[in-house]
């Protein structure tokens, strides 16, 4: 079956410094618990598109969807999600998407 989400590279390079980041103050066990999450949110919203939140406020289209201590946003397209970026919940999303 085909996946129903892509990420774009944008949250591909996220994924790499939060890879890095967490591998280095945090260990493997975390990384692997963050890449497994990361997964199954990528998976949930593509089968529940919805079930994140409008984020209008930041550009019309855009979604997010809080998954631990990060957040992921992306679009609603056609046949998928399109995941945007995982940012931490302390960064202000207006200053990286």
């Amino acid at each position: 079956m085909a996946s129903k989400y892509k990420l774009r590279q944008t949250a591909r390079a996220d994924l790499k410094e939060i890879g890095r980041y967490t591998l280095k103050y945090h260990g493997k066990i975390q990384l692997d618990k963050y890449l497994n999450d990361f997964k199954e949110r990528f998976e949930l919203l593509g089968d529940n598109p919805c079930f994140g939140r409008p984020r209008d406020d930041i550009k019309a289209g855009y979604h997010s969807s809080d998954c631990g201590v990060h957040v992921v946003f992306y679009l609603i397209q056609k046949e998928y999600v399109e995941i945007l970026a995982i940012l931490h919940k302390s960064m202000i999303p207006e200053r990286h998407l």
